[in-house]
């Protein structure tokens, strides 16, 4: 009856040394096929492990992972210059807690 049929695995990042931030962005005059081609590049991106696209205020959401501010800075500047001129505004938060699940 309780068999697990699928999990997703959350390593502890901070064991190898990166800290994980969520990343939000809001575009502007994309159409389809651009905004589709941007969401394929952080969904193969090295340093995203997480990519949703919403409607409101945010048209992408995801978490990246970066060593160091150095390294955060680095693929702050991939990303906006990806989006180019479409990119409306950005913002982005360190993530520091921790998800608890009950065992079953």
């Amino acid at each position: 009856k309780h068999v697990i049929r699928s999990f997703v695995t959350l390593p502890n990042l901070k064991k190898f040394n990166y800290q994980r931030y969520s990343f939000y962005i809001q575009l502007h005059g994309m159409t389809e096929e651009a905004e589709g081609s941007i969401i394929d590049f952080f969904v193969k991106h090295s340093f995203t492990d997480w990519v949703a696209t919403s409607v409101g205020k945010w048209n992408i959401m995801m978490d990246i992972f970066a060593r160091d501010v150095e390294h955060l800075n680095e693929i702050i500047n991939e990303i906006t210059g990806v989006c180019g001129d479409k990119l409306e505004v950005y913002s982005w938060r360190h993530r520091n807690w921790r998800i608890r699940l009950p065992l079953l």
